[in-house]
């Protein structure tokens, strides 16, 4: 009986001992790579026509305005000076963006990881007044794939994601730091 209880311990400790067979996370499957580029422009502040809609984030009430956060894109400026009769007259974009202050006529968001200061006393005419690269240790908004499955993890000193490709990845789901 006691040799069956060691055979039994040495079956069930035998898997904790690392004989060079794969493990989670060693081998690579089909998933999501993120998509990189380094084009200075996109990490622009600039001003469009009204967008849909399609992640929305936070709202912020600024003189007759509502600014309300597209998670990722920016901001819809949303003309609420008759409240029953709001409509949206502007986007800004700020690519990575996904929280809002304002104080007095400046815009304060996250852009990743940097810290933008927009200056909106004009809201027809919003620019960037300064930009604080790296300001956040954590990476505020973080580009996620397209579909749920494994995916390898965003790096931003490669630059910005603009979008995604089907990809052999390393086995898991979601980022982990190693």
């Amino acid at each position: 009986m006691k040799l069956f209880f060691y055979i039994l311990i040495l079956v069930i400790f035998s898997g904790c001992i690392d004989k060079g067979r794969y493990r989670y996370g060693d081998y690579k499957v089909l998933g999501f790579k993120p998509v990189y580029s380094n084009d200075l422009t996109l990490k622009l502040v600039t001003s469009d026509t009204p967008h849909r809609v399609k992640n929305a984030g936070k709202i912020y009430a600024y003189k007759n305005y509502l600014l309300q956060c597209e998670v990722g894109e920016g901001f819809h400026v949303i003309d609420n000076s008759v409240p029953m009769n709001a409509r949206r007259i502007k986007f800004i974009k700020v690519l990575g963006a996904n929280e809002i202050s304002i104080k007095n006529n400046y815009l304060y968001t996250n852009s990743f990881s940097d810290l933008v200061i927009i200056n909106i006393a004009d809201l027809n005419y919003p620019s960037e007044l300064k930009r604080i690269p790296n300001a956040f240790k954590v990476n505020g908004y973080l580009p996620e794939p397209p579909e749920i499955g494994a995916y390898e993890c965003v790096d931003l000193t490669k630059g910005v994601v603009i979008g995604w490709k089907k990809d052999s990845v390393k086995n898991y789901y979601g980022c982990f730091k190693n």
